[in-house]
């Protein structure tokens, strides 16, 4: 983890009518909620600012890209200070005003921040970032806090955190570890956008017989919706792409569950896939000819939902089965193909006797288990590769579509 470094700059006080200076203030900085200790997680600050409402319960103040909050214990009472938070490569400089409350009462702090959204999103290697704030008053700068934070590769995804009591709003549901189970952020790991899902799918027109091409639910036949389903799958069995278990991520902070997931893209280019990144690959392309993808969540594993035409879960697919067949060592076109249906029809049986496991924890609402319609994660939670995260004039964040 990451070493913090604090600074406040010394000054000394005028006993005949003194101004206020660094020795009259202490100054502490905390991150929101306080289980993200001194790591910053880039995918959670650029998928969080449209989640404002979780569980039915106002969540602005708690999950919010605001994750900064500074204390002050007032020296005196009435007095206006700014707190200026300086850009870095991640932020842009924003200024507030504050008034001290009654003298030895705490002032807390939290900066509207205005995030460069673009470079959250390319922030691809976990590395230290170094942060200042500059508390003023009169037009004097009365100190600078400088706090080092370890910040996180956006494939680091956030999906459940320990919020402590204090810090809980009135109905918030957690989990037996007392965290709040955030699965919806793994939708931000689909990418219907990515143009090498045209590539697939043009690949897969070739190899299949599919006389309608991607039609979605258009045609009304179960059998040509299972057609094109099973056609992606037996292009991405030739691709070699494999189930790799790989999730595990060193110095993560101890209050939080992240999970490594691979883009689609390096997922597709290193021919391997854990549980989530499979079912993402496989949502996304789904997605893309505008079939009702699901992701479904159970302790440690994740699978796929297919919806019907009205949008109903109904099919199943356990995409860590996908590299159980290999294709090399069959001869014939048709030998492949018939060896691919065989293995997508026993993935989607497989999973479906999962979701028939799991399914009564989910109607119960169990917090550790999910089923998250990717239609609906859509409205809020933006793809973090292929969605437009934007800051207007007055500091309203938009999600450009």
């Amino acid at each position: 983890m990451a070493a913090a470094v604090f600074t406040l700059c010394a000054c000394s006080k005028d006993e005949s009518d003194p101004p206020l200076a660094a020795g009259d203030v202490a100054v502490d900085v905390v991150l929101t909620p306080r289980g993200f200790e001194d790591q910053i997680y880039t995918s959670y600050l650029y998928m969080i600012p449209f989640v404002t409402d979780y569980q039915g319960v106002n969540v602005e103040g708690l999950l919010t890209k605001d994750i900064f909050k500074l204390s002050l214990v007032s020296p005196r009472s009435g007095a206006t200070i700014e707190l200026k938070m300086h850009e870095s490569e991640l932020n842009e400089e924003v200024v507030g005003q504050y008034t001290l409350p009654r003298s030895g009462d705490t002032l807390w702090m939290q900066p509207r921040m205005v995030w460069k959204y673009d470079a959250l999103r390319r922030f691809d290697r976990t590395r230290n970032l170094a942060l200042r704030w500059t508390i003023s008053a009169d037009g004097r700068e009365i100190c600078t806090v400088d706090r080092t934070f370890s910040c996180r590769s956006v494939s680091q995804c956030v999906n459940a955190l320990i919020v402590y009591p204090y810090e809980r709003p009135q109905g918030l549901v957690v989990n037996e570890d007392d965290a709040v189970e955030i699965p919806e952020m793994f939708a931000g790991y689909v990418e219907e956008e990515n143009p090498e899902i045209d590539r697939i799918m043009e690949q897969a027109l070739q190899e299949v017989a599919l006389p309608s091409g991607f039609n979605g639910y258009q045609s009304g036949d179960e059998n040509y919706l299972f057609q094109q389903m099973c056609a992606i799958w037996y292009v991405l069995q030739q691709t070699g792409v494999s189930y790799s278990n790989a999730t595990q991520i060193p110095g993560q902070a101890e209050d939080v569950r992240v999970q490594n997931v691979r883009f689609f893209s390096q997922a597709l280019a290193s021919a391997q896939a854990n549980c989530v990144e499979g079912t993402c690959m496989l949502a996304s392309i789904y997605q893309r000819f505008d079939l009702f993808p699901y992701l479904i969540l159970k302790p440690n594993h994740m699978f796929l939902g297919i919806g019907d035409a009205n949008g109903d879960l109904t099919y199943f697919l356990e995409t860590t089965m996908i590299g159980n067949v290999r294709l090399d060592a069959l001869t014939t076109a048709e030998e492949k193909w018939e060896a691919s249906k065989a293995n997508f029809k026993n993935a989607m049986a497989v999973a479906k006797e999962e979701f028939d496991e799991v399914k009564s924890r989910v109607d119960a609402g169990d917090p550790y288990y999910a089923v998250i319609d990717l239609k609906e994660a859509r409205k809020t939670i933006p793809s973090i590769n292929y969605g437009s995260v934007r800051t207007d004039s007055k500091g309203k964040v938009m999600l450009v579509r």
